[in-house]
């Protein structure tokens, strides 16, 4: 089962008139260095140049001649030994399938394995419908040397992650419902969650989302409220009248309070804080933390 070399004629030197040929043409092409052909000489520099170009054929075809008889011992090798690899693939091919089948079916079971833990997962986590059919199977779970423990570990980790985007979101949801309904009562064609559900989908801001309930509502008040028009015709005529004395009220300065509850970055509570402190408005600061 081994290749052997039994016999290999090899050519280590190919002799021939190298030095002759050599010197004979370096003093027959000495006669063309620097040469010069007028016009009425082209028709003998074509001759020439055809003489030069057929010696060059004509030696350069001696060469393609030997290579040949060189390269026919190894030619008639190669055709025997790709006959013996071509036998060897056949039954190689065939244990490559079955190899490849068996992994496939372990990794198959694998997967089926993963999916189970990934329900498991999910419960644990309390993930919706939308946040856990992101917790999907990758390959590394499916390798035959991966570990369940590791599989479960990150699994935990990845549910954990999408919990905390599933918790702002619904944060958010609270948010814009409560907002909804706050605007909903100055106005009869009421605002529908469902309207501003793909700007969250979108990932659109808190801000964003809010600025565009308040400003579709303040559209829908003001079709709802038209300022009166007041036709000229119908002002009375003024009269004389007698003037009053003009009473101009007293208010007393009286001090209000009121509670609010404030949600958003650190940076937008700062901003809060700040408009407080620069109108000269008292507050206290009751419980903090992030959400």
């Amino acid at each position: 089962m081994e290749l052997i070399i039994k016999e290999r004629n090899q050519v280590d030197n190919i002799e021939f008139n190298y030095p002759e040929l050599k010197k004979e043409l370096s003093d027959s092409l000495a006669k063309y260095k620097g040469i010069t052909y007028d016009d009425s000489a082209i028709k003998l520099a074509k001759k020439e140049r055809a003489s030069l170009n057929n010696l060059k054929k004509a030696i350069d075809e001696k060469r393609k001649e030997i290579k040949k008889e060189c390269l026919k011992p190894y030619e008639d090798f190669e055709m025997k030994v790709k006959e013996i690899l071509n036998m060897i693939d056949k039954p190689t091919l065939e244990i490559d399938t079955q190899i490849k089948n068996y992994e496939e079916k372990i990794k198959l079971e694998k997967k089926l394995e993963v999916e189970k833990l990934i329900k498991e997962v999910i419960t644990e986590q309390e993930l919706n419908e939308k946040y856990g059919s992101q917790l999907t199977v990758i390959d590394k779970y499916c390798n035959g040397s991966s570990k369940e423990k590791d599989t479960i570990d990150d699994l935990t980790a990845r549910a954990m992650t999408l919990r905390v985007e599933q918790d702002r979101e619904a944060e958010l949801i609270d948010i814009i419902k409560d907002t909804i309904e706050s605007e909903n009562e100055k106005i009869n064609t009421k605002l529908n969650f469902t309207d501003f559900q793909r700007y969250i989908d979108r990932g659109v801001t808190t801000k964003e989302i809010l600025q565009e309930i308040k400003t579709r509502a303040e559209t829908i008040f003001r079709a709802e409220n038209p300022p009166k028009v007041v036709e000229q015709a119908n002002i009375p005529q003024p009269q004389e009248v007698t003037p009053k004395p003009i009473v101009v009220p007293v208010h007393e300065n009286k001090t209000y309070f009121a509670e609010y509850r404030i949600v958003g970055s650190i940076e937008q509570l700062k901003s809060v804080s700040k408009f407080l402190q620069d109108n000269g408005i008292k507050y206290t600061t009751g419980e903090q933390g992030e959400i």
